[in-house]
């Protein structure tokens, strides 16, 4: 588990950085590259629900998605991970943000069905540039996730905070290296879910 206020060794800088309070809405990561090891720190996290109601659909008919917020959102330097590695993000389809549940992750193009499955991955994003200050600003590449767990730790209806986690997330070749995050944590604010009809 997170401390209150990490030493963030990856690039975040400062202002994207928040304290792991348990009044504010934080990501935060522990990975290995290689033989490059980091912490992320506390960065700002953002909670968006999806869902959709329509008979005829192709999408899940709930899609939880607890990614970055504020300047992390808008600038991949300030995510704290390594340098062409460009973000992670946790999503649920069709599960109930209930305490002390949790079960394998699976990649996403892995996902199949009529969109009422079960379905928790994480999302990894990298770019092939290995030119200094170009990386993450041209095509990104989706990393195929190999294993890992998820759980919610804390369960929350709209307004609460949610407590996620995810343990021995593992991705495949990136730029030649696996990535292993041996922990990920989220919290984020619960907001109301954006229906479609």
């Amino acid at each position: 588990m997170p401390v209150q206020t990490p030493d963030a060794s990856g690039d975040a800088s400062m202002d994207a950085r928040i304290d792991c309070s348990p009044e504010t809405e934080w990501l935060y990561y522990e990975y290995e590259w290689g033989d490059m090891r980091g912490e992320t720190g506390c960065v700002s996290a953002a909670f968006s629900e999806h869902q959709w109601e329509s008979p005829n659909r192709t999408a899940p008919a709930r899609r939880v998605y607890i990614g970055y917020r504020g300047e992390a959102a808008r600038d991949s330097t300030r995510r704290g991970l390594p340098s062409g590695i460009c973000g992670a993000a946790l999503v649920l389809e069709n599960l109930p943000l209930v305490s002390d549940t949790g079960g394998g992750l699976v990649d996403a193009t892995d996902v199949t069905g009529d969109g009422h499955d079960p379905n928790a991955y994480v999302l990894l994003l990298y770019e092939e540039s290995t030119i200094t200050g170009e990386e993450c600003d041209g095509e990104l590449r989706s990393a195929r996730l190999r294993g890992g767990q998820w759980f919610i730790r804390v369960g929350a209806d709209v307004g609460d905070f949610v407590r996620a986690e995810a343990r021995d997330v593992m991705f495949e070749d990136v730029r030649g290296r696996s990535v292993f995050f041996p922990e990920m944590h989220w919290q984020a604010r619960v907001d109301e879910p954006i229906v479609f009809r």
